[in-house]
C-alpha cells in the first residue's frame, strides 16, 4: 500500500474510528470522575489523587500477562469485550450517581477495573494493527492514532466541562459509556479473515511474557527506547501531578488560564502528530528521536522558571514544546518498535513498553507529594525536570544500537 492511502483502508479506518471515539469519551471521564468523587462521594483531594494512581497502576502491572494471554487469540474479540465491559461499569456508576447512592468505594472499585480493561484493549489494538496495515504505512498509522489522542485532548476536557456545568458529572460518564458502545459497533463488522491469529508455538502465558521481555532486552534500540520512556515519564509525572496545585495555589493563576494552557498542549500535540509522517519521510529516526527527547526535557524546565516571572508565557511555551516533543517521540518510537518486531511478538513487545514506562508514573506522583510536602512544589518540579533529563543518557545506547536497525530498515536512518 502506498503511503498516504490509509484513509482509504476500511479496516484500519474502523479501528482508528473506534480508538478516536473511545479516546474522546475517556476525556469526559477524566474530568467527571474527580468531580463526582469530590461532590457526590465526599472524597478529599488526596483521595482524588489516589484515584488517579489506582487507575494507572493495575493496568501497568497486568499489561504483560494480558499480552501473553492474547498470543494466538483474536485481538478484535478481546477489544470488543473490553469496550462493552467498560460501558457496563460506567453505566453502573451513572446509575448510582443519578440515584444519589454513589460512594467512594464504588469509584475505587470501578476505576482500576476500567484501567485494566483499557490496558487489554490497547495491547490488543497494538498487536492487531500491524496485521492489517502494510509495513510501509506503520508511520502513518501511528501518526493517525496520535492525532486521535491529541484531538481528544483538545476537545474532550473543554466539552466535558461545559456538559458537566449544564447536566452534571454523571452525564459525562454516560457519554463515555456510549463512546465505548460505539467503539464496539465500529469494530464488530470487520471481516473475520482479519482475526486469524499469527501462528505461534504452543506455550504458556508465562513463556510468552518471558519471550517478550527477552526480545526487548536483546535489542539495543528497543531497550534504549523503553528506558527513555520510563525516565521521562518518571520526571514528567512529578511535574504533571503538581500541575494544578502549582498553578492555582502557588502561582495564583485563575482556572480559566489553567484550562487554556492545557489546550495549548493538546493543539501542539495534534499539529505535531499531523506532521510526523511527513517529517519521517525526509528526516531519519536517528535525528527525530534525539531532537524530540531534548525538546521534552528542555520544556520541563520552563515550569519551575515560571515562578520567577512571566508565568503564562513560560507555561504556554512548556505546553507547546512538550506536546510537540511527546507526539514526535511517541509516533517515531512506535514506528521503530513495530518495524523491529515480528508480527507474532507485537502485543508482547508493546506490553513491555507499556509496563516499564507506565510503572514509573505513580512512583513519580508519590515522589512529588513527598517533596512538595517536605520542601515546596517548586523544589519537587525541579527534581522532576532533573529526573527527566537523565533520559538523554539513553541516546548513547540508541545510537550505538543502530546497527541492527540500519541493516534491516535503512530508510529510517
Amino acid at each position: 500500500m502506498a503511503p498516504g492511502l490509509l484513509r482509504a483502508h476500511p479496516v484500519f479506518r474502523s479501528v482508528l474510528a473506534a480508538r478516536a471515539v473511545s479516546a474522546l469519551g475517556d476525556r469526559f471521564s477524566l474530568v467527571a470522575v474527580p468531580v463526582l468523587a469530590l461532590s457526590s462521594a465526599g472524597a478529599t483531594p488526596g483521595q482524588v489523587a489516589l484515584l488517579w494512581t489506582v487507575q494507572l497502576l493495575p493496568g501497568a502491572v497486568l499489561a504483560l500477562p494480558a499480552a501473553a494471554n492474547l498470543v494466538g487469540r483474536p485481538e478484535r474479540a478481546a477489544m470488543i469485550a473490553c469496550d462493552l465491559l467498560r460501558a457496563v461499569l460506567l453505566l453502573g456508576v451513572f446509575g448510582l450517581a443519578a440515584g444519589g447512592e454513589l460512594r467512594l468505594w464504588h469509584l475505587f472499585a470501578v476505576v482500576p477495573a476500567i484501567g485494566v480493561l483499557t490496558t487489554v484493549f490497547d495491547v490488543g489494538a497494538q498487536a492487531y494493527v500491524p496485521r492489517i496495515v502494510d509495513r510501509a504505512d506503520y508511520a502513518e498509522a501511528n501518526s493517525r492514532f496520535t492525532q486521535a489522542e491529541s484531538a481528544a485532548d483538545v476537545a474532550g476536557p473543554l466539552v466535558a466541562g461545559v456538559l458537566i456545568g449544564f447536566a452534571g458529572a454523571g452525564t459525562a460518564l454516560l457519554v463515555d459509556a456510549v463512546s465505548f458502545v460505539l467503539s464496539a459497533v465500529l469494530l464488530a463488522p470487520i471481516r473475520a479473515v482479519h482475526d486469524q491469529p499469527v501462528e505461534v508455538a504452543a506455550s504458556g502465558w508465562w513463556r510468552n511474557l518471558r519471550d517478550g521481555i527477552r526480545f526487548v532486552a536483546g535489542s539495543p534500540v528497543l531497550r534504549s527506547l523503553v528506558a527513555a520512556f520510563a525516565l521521562f515519564n518518571f520526571g514528567g509525572a512529578v511535574v504533571s501531578s503538581l500541575w494544578f496545585a502549582y498553578l492555582l495555589d502557588h502561582l495564583r493563576l485563575p482556572p480559566s488560564v489553567t484550562g487554556g494552557l492545557i489546550t495549548v498542549g493538546g493543539v501542539s500535540g495534534l499539529v505535531a502528530a499531523l506532521a510526523t509522517r511527513r517529517v519521517l519521510g525526509v528526516v531519519s529516526s536517528r535525528v527525530v528521536l534525539p531532537v524530540s527527547l531534548v525538546v521534552i526535557v528542555v520544556s520541563l524546565w520552563f515550569v519551575p522558571l515560571a515562578a520567577l516571572g512571566s508565568p503564562v508565557l513560560l507555561l504556554a511555551a512548556y505546553q507547546a514544546l512538550f506536546g510537540a516533543g511527546v507526539a514526535f517521540f511517541a509516533v517515531t518510537a512506535a514506528t521503530v518498535r513495530q518495524l523491529l518486531t515480528p508480527v507474532g511478538q507485537q502485543g508482547r513487545v508493546y506490553a513491555v513498553f507499556y509496563t516499564f514506562s507506565l510503572l514509573t508514573v505513580p512512583i513519580g506522583g508519590l515522589l512529588a507529594g513527598v517533596l512538595a510536602s517536605s520542601f515546596s512544589p517548586v523544589v519537587a518540579i525541579v527534581a522532576g525536570a532533573a529526573i527527566a533529563a537523565t533520559s538523554l543518557l539513553t541516546l548513547v545506547s540508541y545510537r550505538s544500537g543502530n546497527v541492527d536497525l540500519a541493516d534491516r530498515h535503512p530508510d529510517l536512518l
